[in-house]
């Protein structure tokens, strides 16, 4: 039978089990605040310990070695942007920022055996999102796909990257109807 981990008030969305399945991360709106926060909770314990705050925090995703969490995180005000961050999964740590995004969709993945992440961009306003994948030792980032655009959409295209196992691997959502 299911097992609630967490009974945190306010909201919790898009948990993501670490690779030794003993923590989860997640994003976590508390009652009463505009912004999230990263959390991550030790499975068998109620401690739940706040990594990030002031900003709006989806898609979190564990590194292969369980070291670090990679998230997007969502600024409205005052300045509305995007970020592709990462953050060691230890208390006191500050996010290092990978990309800076106006419009981000949702969706991470750890690519090239930890070394890069997989992530929604858009290089043009008017034009769908692309996979992109971005290197954490140089931060250089490269187009991978190239959707058909579809005009009377918002924000089609590809997104919601899911790495196999073997980090080698992608699947991912296109949207072009």
């Amino acid at each position: 039978a299911p097992v609630p981990v967490t009974s945190q008030p306010g909201d919790e969305r898009w948990p993501n089990l670490s690779p030794d399945q003993t923590r989860i991360a997640f994003p976590w709106f508390a009652p009463g605040t505009p912004t999230g926060s990263l959390a991550i909770k030790t499975l068998g314990s109620d401690e739940v310990v706040q990594l990030t705050d002031g900003a709006v925090v989806s898609s979190p995703d564990w590194s292969p070695d369980g070291q670090q969490i990679a998230f997007v995180r969502t600024f409205r005000e005052p300045d509305p942007r995007t970020q592709i961050c990462v953050i060691r999964a230890s208390i006191g740590q500050s996010p290092r920022v990978l990309y800076n995004a106006g419009l981000s969709m949702p969706g991470l993945a750890w690519w090239n055996e930890g070394t890069a992440l997989l992530f929604a961009a858009r290089p043009a306003p008017d034009g769908p999102f692309r996979l992109a994948v971005v290197d954490l030792a140089t931060l250089e980032v490269r187009l991978l796909t190239n959707p058909p655009h579809v005009p009377q959409f918002r924000a089609p295209g590809d997104f919601l990257p899911a790495g196999a196992p073997d980090r080698r691997t992608v699947a991912f959502v296109r949207e072009t109807y």
